[in-house]
């Protein structure tokens, strides 16, 4: 199992997204994924 804890401060009110690149390569964005 994965478990991530953070804080994330500063974004406006509403809803947001987040994701994590399980493999880390990010050189063509989210399609290396």
């Amino acid at each position: 199992a994965t478990h991530v804890t953070g804080r994330i401060a500063g974004l406006s009110p509403g809803l947001h997204g987040f994701h994590i690149h399980a493999l880390g390569d990010t050189t063509n964005g989210c399609i290396s994924t």
